[in-house]
């Protein structure tokens, strides 16, 4: 053990000593850089951002379709259009399968002091990802997109984190690992945590390490972001002072002009295509098969995310979405047991909860909703005023 700390530490002088008298070149051949490593450069860079924005307090939104690069093109008011249109930074992690298990494996490997006392996160829930199939919890495929090699190794290596969490992606990716197509040490590592601590390589280990402390201090733009990455700078916020009246009223005309061929503030195009069958018909919806709370992975990885959020100082923000209440008609009964849980879990635990739940059709107003499950453009702007408020932006 001496040994691989007396590696460390001359490890880290060389480096400061080579970054500070110009010697990125060096580094790169130290960390055999060449065109085929950076995508995992490029990996690592966004790790080290996220757990930058986390413990500088940056505000980051966790949640899935919703903050899709085609709501990003056509929605004046999603968050991050919001934000940057107001000069304020903010960070989106999320498509189509992101679901809480793979929110949880993320936090879990950037977790530390500094997140604990600074992070400002905001979590999209979706109702489908509680029924169905989406109640199995988060696929393979999908986690692997977000939880790296590198971000394996954190997790492996983090040392302010409770086992119990490792554990749990342990179990995950023994459980699913027939549908990873090859492996990795990493991986291995994990999916083997606590069985055989020999096994560890601690010159990937260093290596990985080494390569985030480079890219801390490197110029060199792998990662094109309209928010420059500064490590360790703490953010600031400074909303200007906003008409929220005005705001809705705008977001009501931008979704009106959307939506000119259906009563129920569908966009035209979605409307066409998704809800409307050949013979013009509607399309009705159904919300999915309730699981038995036993049996729900989804609502499982809810609960050990708000355990691993209860350290947190400032507290997260979670928001349930809505589904259009006259395109999922059936299911919406049925389903209110479970939403009362969900939300009874994270009030619980001492978390904000923004409930977007339409109880009858009644409560629902065109422009919450772009089409039957994604947010519109009144949705982001009730969204973003509760973020303001929630972590007292203005």
């Amino acid at each position: 053990m001496l040994k691989h700390v007396v590696s460390f530490i001359l490890a880290f002088f060389v480096l400061e000593m080579f970054l500070v008298f110009g010697g990125q070149d060096h580094i790169f051949n130290f960390l055999d850089y060449n065109p085929k490593k950076i995508s995992q450069l490029k990996s690592q860079l966004k790790s080290q951002t996220l757990r930058n924005d986390l413990e500088t307090g940056k505000v980051v939104v966790f949640g899935s379709s919703e903050l899709s690069a085609g709501s990003k093109k056509t929605l004046r008011y999603m968050v991050s259009n919001f934000f940057n249109d107001n000069n304020q930074p903010v960070k989106t992690i999320g498509k189509g399968g992101h679901q809480l298990f793979i929110i949880l494996s993320e936090l879990s490997a950037l977790h530390s002091s500094k997140t604990i006392d600074q992070a400002r996160i905001v979590v999209l829930l979706s109702p489908t990802w509680f029924t169905g199939k989406h109640a199995n919890g988060a696929k393979m495929s999908v986690f692997l997109k977000y939880m790296t090699n590198d971000m394996m190794y954190k997790l492996y290596t983090n040392s302010e984190l409770d086992d119990h969490y490792k554990f749990l992606v342990s179990e995950y990716i023994k459980a699913n690992e027939k549908e990873m197509s090859g492996s990795s040490r990493s991986y291995d590592m994990i999916k083997n945590y606590g069985k055989n601590p020999s096994s560890v390589n601690y010159d990937d280990v260093l290596i990985s390490c080494l390569s985030d402390k480079f890219l801390l201090f490197s110029k060199i733009d792998f990662y094109n972001e309209k928010d420059n990455y500064q490590s360790g700078q703490m953010v600031k916020y400074d909303f200007p002072s906003l008409n929220y009246d005005l705001l809705y009223n705008q977001a009501k005309k931008n979704n009106k002009d959307a939506s000119t061929n259906n009563a129920y503030g569908i966009r035209n195009g979605y409307f066409n295509r998704h809800i409307l069958r050949k013979d013009k018909s509607i399309r009705f919806s159904n919300v999915g098969e309730i699981r038995n709370m036993s049996e729900n992975r989804e609502y499982e990885a809810l609960i050990n995310l708000l355990a691993l959020l209860k350290e947190y100082k400032i507290k997260p923000l979670f928001v349930m979405q809505d589904l259009h209440p006259s395109i999922y008609t059936e299911g919406r009964e049925e389903i209110l047991p479970l939403l009362a849980s969900i939300k009874g879990s994270v009030v619980g635990a001492g978390f904000e909860y923004l409930d977007m739940w339409s109880y009858c059709e009644a409560d629902y107003e065109n422009g919450k909703l772009k089409d039957k499950m994604h947010l519109g453009e009144l949705g982001w702007v009730k969204i973003n005023k509760k973020i303001i408020e929630h972590f007292n932006l203005d």
